[in-house]
This record gives C-alpha cells, structure tokens and sequence, in this order.
C-alpha cells in the first residue's frame, strides 16, 4: 500500500493550497503559505504519510515521513569508526 503524501502548492490566485498527491483538485486552499503547512502537516501525521512543501516555481523545499518510514535512513557510524 502507498502512502498519502500531502502538498503544499501555490495556487493561482496567488494564495497557497494543499493536495493529496496524485489529486488535480485542492484539498483546501489558504492566503497564507504558514496556514497551508500547519493544515497539511497536521494531515499527514493523523494519515502517518507524507508531507512535502513546494516553493513558487515548483520544486520541493522540504519533505518529512510520519508514521513508519518503509525507507529509514542507513546508520553510517560503523563507518565513522573505521
């Protein structure tokens, strides 16, 4: 099963909006970029997916994994101690 990504997008008249990844429709929109990421944010933890911040020309400026993360990050301190 996939995990629910939540979006933060600008929208066209000017504000900003969330979308289900995947979606053509917003969720909900807002004047605020602050509003959006506290309402998509709040989404995905109570789905345990994703979250991801989109700046105005489109590429993701931050990303973050709720719940149990299918991809954790390697632990690289054996590593370190070599």
């Amino acid at each position: 099963m996939s995990r629910q990504g939540q979006h933060v997008v600008p929208n066209t008249k000017g504000g900003w909006s969330v979308r289900k990844t995947g979606a053509a429709r917003a969720t909900k929109s807002f004047d605020t970029k602050s509003e959006a990421i506290d309402y998509a944010r709040n989404l995905a933890r109570k789905q345990a997916g994703e979250f991801y911040v989109h700046s105005k020309d489109g590429t993701i400026r931050d990303r973050a994994t709720y719940g149990r993360d299918p991809l954790p990050p390697r632990d690289n301190a054996k590593d370190l101690r070599q």
